[in-house]
């Protein structure tokens, strides 16, 4: 059973059962471990997956060697050259022209072949080859961004006044596919304390949408790291804006 600690009021609970805190509605992040495959890719842990062992059966390979005969054609020509010193004068004769005559007719098939392939290259026009298709350009303006269900969201700014956190953002996707509960404000202060809050109101024109998340000035004074997670439809994280942390500071207020 996945159980999480409730770090707004201390309450234990099954988070697979229930997203949030029966208690008091607060969000926690579930903890996960991070394991780095050989070749770098990065894999979230949840406990119960654990990275393929190899069964350390060697791999054996089959040497295959050619065993064909080898063929000397100085030999192949010195028997025939042997075989005509050996002919009589006209019966020599005889075999010297049959020579000439299939070196004729082989001449005769090269060239129709070469004019054939010639005529076909001809008659067939080469399509211009077509670049493949590019991913849509980040905008100049955005602050950060990130891909979401399919779609791309870019941060274009955030300010804080009056208690109410405010998130400016343009989402690459059609308006009626957006949910107001697939955003989550993930808030983390200088004493390592975790905060996170549902939208409290939104309002969007075409593809700009406006986020109100309410948050108090305590915590505002005080934070460390803000980002702006994005839940795929199951509830889980499929990605993240950054607001604050370090050197990067979009908010203003």
């Amino acid at each position: 059973m996945a159980t999480v600690h409730c770090k707004a009021c201390g309450k234990s609970y099954n988070y697979e059962k229930n997203g949030c805190c029966p208690e008091c509605g607060a969000y926690n992040r579930p903890p996960r471990r991070e394991q780095v495959y050989a070749d770098g890719t990065v894999h979230h842990l949840d406990g119960s997956s654990r990275r393929p062992v190899p069964n350390g059966d060697k791999v054996c390979y089959e040497r295959k060697e050619n065993h064909q005969k080898k063929v000397c054609f100085e030999d192949q020509a010195r028997q025939v050259r042997e075989k005509l010193n050996n002919l009589s004068g006209p019966a020599r004769q005889v075999s010297l022209v049959g020579v000439l005559v299939a070196g004729l007719i082989v001449l005769s098939l090269v060239s129709s072949i070469v004019s054939s392939c010639q005529v076909r290259h001809t008659d067939y026009s080469v399509d211009p080859v077509t670049p493949a298709t590019q991913e849509p350009a980040v905008a100049q303006e955005w602050l950060d961004w990130d891909t979401w269900q399919g779609g791309r969201v870019g941060l274009l700014g955030a300010s804080y006044e009056d208690g109410v956190l405010q998130v400016e953002l343009e989402i690459h996707r059609d308006p009626g596919d957006v949910l107001l509960d697939d955003f989550w404000l993930y808030c983390v202060d200088e004493d390592g304390q975790e905060l996170t809050r549902a939208v409290s109101d939104a309002s969007c024109q075409e593809q700009y949408w406006t986020l109100h998340f309410d948050l108090s000035a305590d915590w505002y004074d005080n934070l460390q790291y803000v980002e702006l997670q994005l839940l795929a439809p199951d509830g889980t994280q499929d990605g993240f804006l950054l607001l604050l942390y370090q050197d990067t500071n979009v908010l203003t207020g």
